[in-house]
């Protein structure tokens, strides 16, 4: 438009007419131009007020005829008629400037007054004005023209058959023309059907990222990222060190053993990490390749300037925990207390016989000191056993200020709520333990203020009260160790905190979840109330912070509906809105046809109540109706489906979606993210209530002609399964569901499970308090009702769920003719996490059973071949 301005402003400059001449040089015409053009463009492209609509913050055309002609209206605007009007005007100003050089040649026989001088310098400057204006044409035509021809190449071409070779070079073109070809396709409103579509394989292929640190200095940033390895069937732990300057990244292990996080000295030289030596064959360090063939285990001590390893070995079992001590130069850690020694004569006493509830060995801990010495170049490392603990421990932090270490206690059955609290012992009396919180809830991810006074951890609630259920919500508390004062902090805040890290400056940033959103809010003091942090819309999974007081430095992990999981490094909270990521392991899903997603919310009339949750549109049917819909139920029950696009077996909404299926992800009662009464409002009902939301949901799609009545399927996982065998028990409208790792019986799950407390809190008591509940809310026992087909899948070494659960389903469907298929995975909990391929294997088999069962959706183009 300036362009525009400039040349018409010469034009008018150098006509031969006084009259026009006067317009030229005006500011009172030249504010009557700017109020034109405002009016003109909102003639133009006012439609967009009434035709576009929104959904989570990216505006664009609703699809059909009018997304088409809007997409030829700015192809032309951007880039035909702006440079076409740039070219007509420099043309114009051209012939313009020559006449003004006609009427300055001397006619024959007539004496020049003009120096010859000033002649030569008034051509000179012709010449200057006219290569002006051609390269002013030309810069015109290289920043509008491509843009707009790639806009409507894509748009013809878009239901070509096209390989892949033409496809990258097409990606090549696309970015060169405005970013990936993603964002070029939102930009210009189409529907990003020229991106190839997303296969399992590279939906599964995905790349996750599970924990990050930033130094001291906030100058490297250390995260660990997992991917599967499908030719070694497993999935690799790797752990990066990437410099946030330079923007170097460097892999210091490529089989980190994930249960120990990595951690900064107090100086910022040093990391320690463990190893996983399952298969040190193929790892990248010779150091741990070195001793691969022993049972002994290794703390490795990584030094960021040298990048060399130090090892210190630590026995035959890796540490329950690990800490740095008040500098550089000592680590705390806990092991397992129980000795060879401990073991034979268990051995020889009762050979393999197993007493269940009797204290072993290897029930309780040791506390061990390392000292390392660094002499002429020489390294001496001495470990001292400090102290043993009577029970097991979990997380473990060294507080130097108050010469102590806290640590929390853990165990491998949930069953007393006193086997999960904070303690703390003093380094100049060992023996001198003190518990510091006596809480109904189990408590992690200890972190300690600047000052080193007072002690941050997250509550995750377990209540255990006989008949009553309190629940609530994630919350975020502190201790000061030097009083034993506790302070709640997030007020006013009615979500869930999933997340925080400590403010060098003080207070804390705290990872907030409000309905499918999660947001970064900083809380300066506890008796404040948080601020929101201006950012994208989507899930802030992970967050650390510096905590040199001269640095404001974050790091998070982030995704959304359209951003795949990335990891992001900023200076200060107020870029995050601009924040640029340092990894793009997930770009590949930005290349493709991802389906679109929004919002839904519907009524439940039973109380009125509001529920909401995320409705999934196959790619290029946004805003359609009559769809074949899938209900995908999350787990939990208090967790919640977000606003984010992580490819997993578990998260696999855009891929139903891909294949066709409408898909909702309902947050029913119980969700968190929603308040501490929506939450706790499944107790007593822990299957009927969400189960009447969910279907009240599937109602409302129906009733809105979204979702096809005929067409309707149903799946989840863990209490997502769980609820999938609950709704087949209620209504036989769904044409075919997908369980996984779903209980079907209360009172054997209860006596089953590693987590007990959690069924007798959600049923309101134990089996011989409240039977009528136990048999109202039993699946077993409304078997008989169910038609649905049902593929049933579990972990074969799942104790959360165990595998029993999902045997009674198939046996009792099978005995009533119910079509039905179990799937057992070898070695496998709850996580499925041990083999990649028995996610893959397991979202297969599902998208056939729907396939199969749930009439055919619309875009069935994938061929889902056995040989894997």
């Amino acid at each position: 438009m300036l362009f525009i301005c400039a040349t018409d402003d010469r034009y008018l400059s150098t006509l031969h007419s006084v009259a026009y001449r006067q317009w030229s040089n005006r500011v009172d015409l030249a504010y009557k131009l700017l109020l034109a053009c405002a009016l003109l463009w909102v003639l133009i492209l006012g439609h967009r007020l009434v035709f576009y609509t929104n959904s989570n913050g990216y505006c664009a055309a609703q699809d059909g005829p009018y997304a088409l002609f809007d997409t030829y209206l700015e192809a032309v605007l951007s880039g035909v008629f702006s440079p076409l009007l740039v070219i007509v005007l420099a043309c114009l100003l051209i012939r313009s400037v020559q006449n003004v050089m006609q009427r300055r040649v001397v006619p024959t026989g007539v004496i020049p007054t003009e120096p010859k001088a000033n002649q030569s310098h008034s051509q000179q400057a012709n010449s200057q004005l006219l290569l002006m204006l051609l390269l002013q044409s030309l810069i015109a035509i290289i920043a509008y023209v491509p843009y707009g021809a790639a806009v409507i190449y894509f748009n013809i071409t878009a239901q070509w058959s096209k390989s892949s070779v033409r496809q990258a070079w097409e990606l090549m073109f696309a970015i060169s023309c405005g970013g990936d070809g993603a964002s070029l396709n939102q930009d210009a409103g189409v529907d990003l059907e020229t991106l190839p579509k997303l296969t399992i394989d590279e939906f599964l292929n995905s790349t996750q990222y599970k924990s990050l640190s930033l130094s001291p200095d906030a100058d490297y940033l250390l995260f660990h990222s997992l991917r599967p390895v499908w030719e070694s069937d497993r999935y690799e732990d790797a752990l990066w060190l990437h410099q946030t300057e330079t923007r170097q990244k460097r892999l210091i292990t490529n089989h980190l053993y994930p249960n120990i996080k990595p951690k900064w000295s107090p100086s910022g030289a040093w990391i320690y990490y463990l190893v996983d030596d399952r298969s040190q064959k193929n790892s990248v360090n010779v150091n741990e390749r070195s001793r691969s063939s022993k049972n002994e285990k290794f703390i490795h001590l990584y030094n960021i300037i040298s990048e060399e390893t130090l090892l210190i070995e630590v026995g035959t079992q890796n540490p329950l925990a690990i800490t740095w001590g008040d500098d550089d130069n000592s680590l705390y850690f806990i092991s397992i207390a129980s000795s060879k020694e401990d073991n034979k004569k268990n051995q020889k006493e009762w050979k393999d016989v197993v007493q269940y509830r009797q204290r072993k060995p290897a029930d309780s801990t040791t506390l061990h000191r390392i000292d390392i010495k660094n002499k002429d170049h020489k390294i001496a490392v001495k470990i001292t056993t400090i102290t043993n603990i009577d029970f097991l421990v979990g997380e473990l932090l060294s507080v130097p200020a108050e010469n102590k270490l806290v640590f929390t206690s853990v165990s491998t059955l949930l069953e007393n709520s006193h086997d999960f609290e904070i303690y703390a012992l003093d380094l100049g009396n060992v023996s001198l333990i003190s518990r510091l919180t006596d809480n109904k809830a189990i408590e992690q991810n200890l972190q300690l203020s600047p000052d080193g006074k007072r002690l941050f951890f997250q509550i995750i609630p377990v209540e255990l009260t006989t008949g009553k259920h309190n629940a609530t919500q994630n919350v975020l508390d502190s201790i000061d160790l030097t009083n034993g004062k506790t302070e709640r902090w997030g007020k006013g805040f009615n979500g869930n905190i999933i997340g925080y890290t400590i403010r060098s400056k003080g207070g804390v940033y705290i990872l907030g979840q409000l309905g499918v959103n999660v947001q970064i809010y900083v809380q300066q003091s506890s008796s404040k109330y948080l601020i929101l942090q201006h950012g994208w819309e989507g899930t802030y999974q992970l967050i650390s912070s510096a905590t040199s007081p001269h640095s404001l430095s974050i790091a998070f992990i982030h995704s959304s509906f359209e951003r795949a999981l990335e990891v992001y490094f900023v200076k200060h909270t107020n870029q995050l809105d601009v924040a640029k990521a340092i990894t793009c392991e997930n770009q590949l899903l930005r290349e493709r046809n991802l389906p679109r997603a929004k919002v839904y919310r519907w009524i439940n009339s039973e109380d009125d109540r509001t529920i909401e949750g995320i409705l999934h549109y196959p790619p290029g049917k946004f805003g359609c109706k009559n769809l074949p819909l899938f209900v995908l139920i999350h787990g939990g029950p208090n967790a919640a489906s977000l606003n984010m696009l992580i490819g997993d077996w578990y998260s696999w909404a855009p891929l139903a979606a891909t294949e066709g299926w409408l898909v909702l992800e309902p947050n029913y009662r119980g969700t968190g993210g929603y308040g501490d009464e929506f939450l706790s409002e499944i107790a007593g009902h822990p299957l009927s209530r969400p189960g009447r939301d969910i279907l009240a949901g599937v109602d409302s799609l129906i009733t809105d002609g979204i979702a096809d009545p005929n067409r309707l399927t149903v799946g989840g996982y863990s209490y997502g399964g769980f609820l999938t065998n609950w709704l087949i028990t209620q209504t036989t409208r769904f044409n075919a569901a997908v369980s996984g790792a779903g209980p079907v019986e209360h009172v054997s799950l209860w006596g089953l499970i590693d987590v007990p407390v959690y069924i007798a809190s959600y049923i309101g008591g134990y089996p011989w308090e409240v039977p009528e509940t136990y048999y109202k809310e039993s699946i077993m026992f409304k078997l008989g009702d169910v038609q649905t087909p049902t593929l049933i899948v579990s972990g074969a070494s799942d104790v959360r769920v165990p595998p029993s659960e999902s045997l009674m389903l198939e046996r009792g469907l099978n005995y009533l003719g119910v079509s039905a298929k179990l799937l057992l995975f070898p070695n496998e909990g709850h996580e499925l996490s041990i083999n990649p391929w028995h996610g893959k294997i397991k979202v297969r088999e599902e998208l056939e059973w729907l396939e199969k069962y749930g009439h055919a959706s619309l875009n069935k183009t994938t061929n889902y071949t056995r040989a894997i």
